[in-house]
């Protein structure tokens, strides 16, 4: 066999497992996702700067990923 043979029977057997596994990564089951409502925070006159703002750390949004195991 020569170099060139091996060569395009590799390309195509790579080819071949690449198009068989994003068939099945692309065919998977996907993940609904659940938007919840908004977290309201009451503060306490105490907690209020000379400029009425509140005095809090505004941290950032978490992003919870999960599976829904049950139907509510």
């Amino acid at each position: 066999m020569n170099t060139n043979f091996r060569a395009i029977l590799f390309g195509s057997a790579v080819a071949a497992l690449l198009t068989v596994t994003m068939n099945t990564v692309t065919a998977a089951e996907q993940v609904p996702v659940v938007h919840l409502d908004g977290v309201t925070v009451t503060a306490h006159r105490d907690h209020f700067d000379a400029d009425g703002n509140v005095k809090v750390v505004q941290l950032d949004g978490v992003v919870v990923t999960g599976r829904k195991a049950a139907v509510l």
